[in-house]
């Protein structure tokens, strides 16, 4: 699994004014190694996540997956299969269960119920979520579980790309370390590309590699 980008621009545009969010990114990221991006507010960090997950395109210049160009590529049957973003606000149907959350990703995929939840179990499990917690409801747990519940979801897909928004934002330290390990564990273990946005040093000095964003230029 291979990312690259080739000289990635992005605009915001309205009527009043033009912003450079993102200038003339150039850089690789491997299977195996985890990544944090770091930067401010406003750095375009946030932004040139959303273009790695195909949630946009760039204003000029080409991402590819594989080798496959993200201009030409199903975007959506990427983000189904090979791409999960994983938020700090944890994004889970809050009418769902846990083990409904998790199944999700194979469900819209057509997978049979039974498999996917059997899949999901799995998933659950490796990331330290009990049986008795797979009929709660996301309200009905820590951030750091309902973070874990996130993480399980998207292995649950079969993803090898773990796109990851500030993770440990809304958690404290303890839960957020326990966050970190994971991900580090799912790209040295499982040989997954683990990127991740964060203003943390102390999940930055985790990663395999530091890239650092200042006015949408990444170092």
């Amino acid at each position: 699994m291979e990312i690259l980008l080739n000289n990635i621009c992005f605009e915001y545009r309205n009527k009043y004014r033009r912003v450079e969010a993102v200038k003339s990114v150039s850089c690789r990221f491997e299977a195996g190694k985890m990544y944090a991006i770091m930067g401010a507010s406003g750095s375009g960090k946030t932004t040139l996540l959303s273009i790695i997950a195909g949630l946009r395109l760039p204003s000029s210049g080409e991402i590819t997956v594989d080798g496959i160009p993200m201009s030409t590529a199903d975007r959506c049957k990427l983000r189904r299969e090979k791409i999960s973003v994983i938020y700090q606000d944890f994004n889970l149907f809050p009418l769902l269960t846990v083990i409904e959350n998790t199944a999700y990703p194979l469900l819209i995929r057509k997978i049979n119920k039974t498999e996917a939840e059997n899949t999901a179990k799995e998933k659950l499990a490796s990331v330290g979520i009990t049986d008795d917690m797979l009929v709660q409801l996301p309200r009905m747990l820590s951030g750091g579980e309902q973070q874990r519940v996130a993480i399980a979801r998207s292995l649950a897909s079969g993803s090898k790309i773990i796109l990851a928004d500030e993770p440990t934002g809304s958690l404290d330290s303890e839960n957020g370390k326990n966050i970190v390990d994971i991900l580090k564990r799912l790209a040295h273990k499982e040989d997954c590309c683990v990127i991740i946005v964060t203003h943390d040093p102390s999940v930055a000095e985790e990663a395999d590699v530091v890239m650092k964003m200042r006015d949408g230029n990444l170092k």
